[in-house]
């Protein structure tokens, strides 16, 4: 009975945490970083544009001017449809509301079958801390999905499966990532399998639920994979360099935070509490042979920590990067496997250390309260803080305060700009544009074609040489493919940008007639045909003034 009222009491303050998805009270604010200023508008313009479904070579209009299907993401996956069917806003609340719901009774069941063995009434609470972390919306159950998916695999490899498990692995890839969790949560647990076989016996089973999920992967993934072996595609990807700067000293610096901080897409929140939970467990074992899962799970941390400094920090393995454009454009995200891992660290780091059970409820009381207010300085969403208590917040914006449709739908009747019109950003993302049905030349995309970011580059090649941070960031990465002032790289916070270098008839002759900033640009003003200034009536949108120049 005491087990059901802790585990209706952990039900009830999840709903609590998702309370702001529901929009009865008010408008919900979601993260911008990585989320408004790019998926989230893309997702819309796939699914209203009518663009989901089309061929790889056919265009998908206003990102970009106009990018080929066969760049973008693939239609096949839960997420992105249910912006097919549904409003942009009830789209987003019910993915956010089953990530959540899925993380929490995923790892309700993995703990339950797997860590304790019993109906302890410390894994209801455990599961709270877990499912209310601050999940990367674009990976949808790639992380948050990750404890179920481990259970189905588990009981296969215990011979505890029903039909159940091989439905869940069926389908997990159509509601996941392959390269944001899925490839490296594969890797380990292949490790796992080959380490533990003794208690397993590879057999047919395992091998067949690993190529399961590889045919669902492909499935899913289709365009992906299409991309990378059979389209001729040249992506600006092929020119990214990412080159280490720093030295050993500097290695176990980052290590070391990185150990505290973690990855904001794939954040655990487990400092300080977790983390000193778990070394003071590490510190008092004695047999070593009983707390070998423990262990296991721990060289998973330290690998995953160590090489993401070592490999993207260290300077010496430069020259290595040189010559393969495969390690500067695959990114190594073995971090994503890390949440999960510091979960499974904890729960038997407090089942194994048996403490007192109140004691025990206090510390996951910390956790959870550590979850829902402890990412005010953190880029990562947290819907319930920022919606309820950061009103004033510059990381989290509601959809409507962040894409303001009625002020750009002003702009775009006065100014008589229609579908073949084109336009430039400076100082804000282009997306704001594009999902207001505005072409834009530039954009925030994780592939694009190679042209577009030459066409950028040529742009403003005189604002890339007068800083150097800028120059590197756009050459050797570029994800970010706007046209961008070096002024603002070195202090965004100054009102007006003096003198901003680019050349116009190269956006010219790309039909682009239009330029949009959220900072006055003094030289343009006397240089362009007209310019205009337009204020935002409403005060809690992310756009409070434009200023247009039309050349």
């Amino acid at each position: 009975m005491k087990n059901n009222k802790v585990f209706y009491f952990s039900v009830f303050i999840l709903l609590v945490y998702l309370s702001p998805y529901y929009n009865f009270f008010t408008e919900c604010k979601i993260l911008i970083g990585d989320n408004l200023n790019q998926h989230v508008a893309i997702n819309k313009i796939l699914a209203h544009s009518e663009s989901l479904f089309l061929d790889a070579e056919e265009i998908v209009p206003y990102l970009m001017g106009g990018i080929k299907r066969g760049f973008l993401k693939s239609e096949i996956n839960f997420s992105v449809l249910t912006y097919n069917f549904l409003d942009v806003s009830f789209a987003y609340s019910l993915n956010r509301i089953l990530l959540h719901l899925v993380a929490f009774f995923g790892i309700l069941l993995l703990l339950k079958r797997y860590i304790f063995k019993e109906n302890n009434p410390l894994i209801p609470l455990i599961s709270l801390g877990f499912s209310t972390l601050p999940f990367f919306t674009n990976g949808f159950l790639t992380i948050a999905g990750q404890p179920l998916l481990l259970f189905t695999y588990l009981n296969i490899f215990n011979k505890k499966d029903n039909f159940n498990d091989w439905l869940t692995i069926a389908l997990f890839p159509f509601f996941s990532s392959l390269i944001l969790g899925n490839i490296f949560f594969h890797f380990f647990l292949t490790i796992y399998v080959i380490v533990f076989r003794k208690y397993y016996n590879i057999n047919l089973k395992i091998m067949l639920s690993f190529l399961l999920f590889a045919l669902s992967t492909i499935v899913c993934e289709y365009r992906l994979f299409e991309l990378f072996f059979f389209l001729d595609f040249e992506s600006f990807r092929s020119e990214m360099l990412r080159l280490g700067t720093l030295n050993f000293k500097g290695f176990l610096g980052t290590s070391l935070t990185f150990l505290k901080d973690g990855h904001r897409h794939f954040a655990s929140l487990h400092f300080p509490i977790i983390l000193v939970l778990v070394f003071y467990y590490l510190t008092t074992i004695r047999n070593l042979k009983a707390n070998a899962q423990f262990y296991f799970l721990f060289f998973i941390l330290i690998f995953a920590i160590l090489f993401e400094n070592f490999f993207y920090g260290l300077s010496f393995l430069n020259p290595i990067k040189y010559h393969s454009n495969f390690l500067n454009s695959f990114t190594f995200r073995f971090y994503s496997i890390l949440p999960l891992v510091w979960y499974l660290l904890f729960s038997i780091s407090i089942r194994n250390l048996k403490l007192n059970i109140k004691f025990s409820y206090i510390i996951c009381f910390f956790v959870v309260t550590n979850n829902f207010f402890g990412t005010f300085n953190l880029s990562a969403e947290n819907s319930f803080y920022h919606t309820y208590f950061n009103k004033n917040s510059k990381t989290h914006f509601s959809i409507a305060n962040y894409y303001s449709e009625s002020f750009i739908s002003k702009i775009k009747g006065d100014l008589k700009i229609n579908s073949s019109s084109k336009a430039a950003t400076v100082g804000f993302p282009s997306v704001i544009l594009n999902y207001n049905n505005i072409n834009t030349i530039g954009g925030f995309l994780n592939n694009y074609p190679l042209q577009k970011k030459e066409l950028i580059g040529s742009a403003i090649i005189n604002e890339l040489e007068k800083s150097n941070i800028l120059y590197e960031k756009f050459k050797n990465y570029g994800v970010y493919c706007e046209i961008q002032s070096s002024e603002l790289t070195s202090n965004n916070n100054i009102k007006q940008i003096k003198n901003l270098e680019i050349d116009l008839k190269i956006l010219n002759k790309e039909g682009c007639n239009f330029l949009f900033s959220i900072k006055p640009i003094i030289n343009l003003k006397n240089t362009c045909k007209n310019s205009f200034v337009y204020k935002n009536s409403n005060l809690d949108s992310y756009l409070k003034v434009l200023y247009i120049y039309v050349f």
